[in-house]
C-alpha cells in the first residue's frame, strides 16, 4: 500500500540543476573554457563532492583565479534564475493528488533546509510536506541513502510503503540503497544520464496520475 512519495528537491521539483550548470557554463565561457556535461554529471544529485569547478577551471587554464569572486558572482546569477523559476511541470497537480488521498509527502534532498524551504514556501508548497529530510540532517549526501532513511524513519513507515520521485542517477542509487521503489523524472541536464535499474522513468511528472505510481509499488510486489 502507498503512504507517502518521497521527492528530491533540485531538479525534480524545482529545475535547478539547469540553472547550476548553466551559470558554471557562463563562467567557464568567460575564460574561454567548456564545462562539459560529462565532468559535471559527477557532481549532479549529490552535495560535498570531490570536484571543484574553480579548481578545475584553474586547470584548465593554468592561472590563479579569484575564487570566492567567482563563486560570489556565480552565486548571485544562480539566485535570480532560480528566484524566477515556477515548479516542473505536473509537482503541484502531484502534490495536490496526494494531499486529496491522504498519502504523505516529504523532501528527501542532499541540499540544505534553508534553500530548499525558502523555495518552497515561495512555491507556496510549503507546508504540503509533513517531512524534509536533508543532508544537513544526516551529514551525507546521496547516493548514501541517509536521507530516505531517515524520511522513513519520520514518517513512521516501512521503504515498502513508499515511492521516490528523483531526476538523477546519485538521487536514484540512494532511493534503491534504502530499498525504495523509483520513479525517475530526469530534467534537461540529466536527461542523457546512465541511471541504475529503476521501476520506471517518464519525461515529466505532467500527466502522471497517484494511481499509476501506486501501480509502479505494486508491480513488483
Amino acid at each position: 500500500m502507498l503512504r507517502a512519495l518521497l521527492i528530491d528537491f533540485d531538479g525534480t521539483i524545482l529545475d535547478t540543476e539547469d540553472a547550476e550548470y548553466r551559470t558554471w557554463q557562463e563562467v567557464y565561457e568567460r575564460y574561454g573554457q567548456v564545462l562539459d556535461l560529462e565532468t559535471w554529471a559527477t557532481v549532479v544529485g549529490t552535495s560535498g563532492g570531490s570536484f571543484d569547478p574553480v579548481a578545475h577551471l584553474e586547470h584548465l587554464t593554468d592561472r590563479a583565479l579569484p575564487h570566492r569572486d567567482i563563486r560570489r558572482r556565480r552565486r548571485e546569477r544562480d539566485l535570480a534564475l532560480t528566484g524566477a523559476m515556477d515548479a516542473r511541470p505536473g509537482v503541484r497537480s502531484l502534490v495536490a493528488q496526494a494531499q486529496g488521498e491522504g498519502i504523505a509527502l516529504a523532501i528527501a534532498s542532499s541540499s540544505r533546509h534553508e534553500w530548499i524551504e525558502g523555495h518552497l514556501r515561495r512555491l507556496g508548497l510549503l507546508k504540503a510536506f509533513q517531512v524534509i529530510s536533508c543532508s544537513d540532517d544526516t551529514g551525507r549526501g546521496k547516493p548514501d541513502p541517509a536521507v530516505y532513511l531517515l524520511a522513513l524513519q519520520r514518517l513512521g513507515i516501512r521503504a515498502a510503503e513508499a515511492v521516490a520521485i528523483e531526476d538523477s542517477p546519485n538521487g536514484a542509487l540512494a532511493a534503491s540503497r534504502a530499498g525504495v521503489a523509483c520513479l525517475v523524472v530526469p530534467n534537461a541536464v540529466t536527461a542523457n544520464f546512465e541511471f541504475p535499474p529503476v521501476r520506471a522513468m517518464r519525461q515529466s511528472l505532467e500527466g502522471v496520475t497517484l494511481a499509476e505510481i501506486v501501480a509502479l509499488l505494486a508491480a513488483d510486489a
